[in-house]
Formats: structure tokens, C-alpha cells, sequence
């Protein structure tokens, strides 16, 4: 397979609206799994656009903040910290991974000096799903939970450098 550049990624609107057409005529032709499929590409490829836009401020404790430097450094992790977040971002709007809780860690109250924040670059649109998806009535049953894109991003975080167990 040809090595492609990110922008190669990004679909024109012709070619979006072709696979639409192509999810439509699987669907219609009997083939639901194939068509889940060629959805899910589609969502992928327009999930590249989706680090695109303004930073945004996760807010955490800075506990976690100490506890995730000593993890990286104790790891070797050499990952950028908001493209680890912004992956699972995608994973939950894309529905392929759900946090076990709606509040990871309490928020932090500002002035409290246990506040630092994660940046991370998030457009509109992709924030937009991630709140949809939190707030539907289908998920929280099935969760037991609602959650916002701050949860999300805060859950993705505990994810990548979990506390250990005899954590507060």
C-alpha cells in the first residue's frame, strides 16, 4: 500500500457523498455488516479534520499531573499527551470505547492551586458527537451514566496513565 500523507486522508465532498450512496445501496442489498463497515471508514476519514480547530483546556488535578510525568518518565512514554487523548476522543464518538465512569476525578475548582490543564486541539463537530453521544438517553441507559467531552477527555487521560490502585 502507498505511503499517503494526512491530507490524503480527507475526503471531498464527491467522495463522501459516493460512499454515503455506497452505505444506502449495502444496506438496501441485505449486507448490513458491509455497509457498518464502509460507515465506520468514512467516519475515520472525516475524524482526520477532527484535530483540527481551537485548543481547549482539560482541567485535572495536579496530582494527576505529577502522577502522569512520573509514569512517562518512569515508562519511557514519549507520546504527545493531547494526541493520546484526542485518539480516544475519536474511539468514543466513533462508539469503539466507552469510560467506565462519567467522573474519572473531581473536577479541580479554580484557585484551589490543584488545577493544571491538558491541551488539546478539538474541532466543533467532533465535540458535538462526543456530547451527543454522552447525553443520549440509549447510552445512559446502558451505561447508567451521562458524560461530557471534559469527562471524555479526562477518562482518556486515566486510561493512558491509570492511578495505582492504593491511590486516593
Amino acid at each position: 500500500m502507498p505511503n499517503r500523507s494526512n491530507s490524503s486522508r480527507h475526503l471531498s465532498d464527491a467522495d463522501a457523498k459516493t460512499t454515503r450512496r455506497a452505505i444506502t445501496y449495502l444496506t438496501n442489498a441485505g449486507q448490513p455488516e458491509l455497509a457498518q463497515g464502509v460507515s465506520a471508514a468514512l467516519s475515520v476519514a472525516s475524524a482526520a479534520t477532527w484535530f483540527s480547530g481551537p485548543t481547549k483546556a482539560v482541567p485535572v488535578p495536579a496530582s494527576f499531573i505529577e502522577h502522569m510525568e512520573r509514569v512517562r518518565a518512569e515508562t519511557g512514554d514519549q507520546r504527545d499527551v493531547s494526541e493520546v487523548v484526542r485518539l480516544r476522543l475519536v474511539d468514543f464518538a466513533l462508539g469503539t470505547w466507552t469510560p467506565t465512569t462519567a467522573k474519572p476525578f473531581p473536577r479541580p475548582k479554580r484557585g484551589t492551586g490543584d488545577r493544571k490543564n491538558v491541551n488539546v486541539r478539538l474541532n466543533e463537530d467532533l465535540r458535538a458527537q462526543i456530547d451527543a453521544r454522552g447525553s443520549d438517553p440509549a447510552f445512559a441507559e446502558e451505561h447508567g451514566f451521562t458524560i461530557t467531552t471534559m469527562d471524555v477527555a479526562r477518562a482518556a487521560l486515566l486510561d493512558a496513565y491509570p492511578l495505582p490502585d492504593d491511590a486516593d
